[in-house]
């Protein structure tokens, strides 16, 4: 946009939104450090140990998947996985997971 002339150089700056660059950099560096650790290979042979067959595997993915995007309308993404965080995080619910 800055080569076309849409904005300008300080428009652009404005543009940028730093928290979210933050929070990137961070989980890289989270994801870095369970790659080294060895995580990841840890849960792939969990993973492949569990589901050999293709069609249990693939279901999987897509139920994982699907908890994880949430549902159209409902407050916050990754309804059991991050329930138990956010909801003491923010003080809206002692409860660990969301009614």
């Amino acid at each position: 946009m800055l080569a076309c002339g849409v904005m300008t150089l300080s428009d652009a700056a404005k543009a940028v939104d730093y928290e979210t660059i933050v929070l990137l950099f961070g989980m890289m560096v989270v994801v870095a450090y369970l790659r080294m650790a060895g995580f990841f290979a840890l849960a792939t042979d969990g993973i492949a140990a569990r589901f050999s067959a293709p069609l249990p595997l693939l279901a999987v993915t897509i139920g994982i998947s699907g908890d994880a995007l949430g549902l159209p309308g409902q407050r916050r993404g990754l309804r059991g996985a991050d329930a138990p965080v956010l909801g003491s995080a923010d003080g809206s619910s002692d409860r660990p997971f969301p009614t």
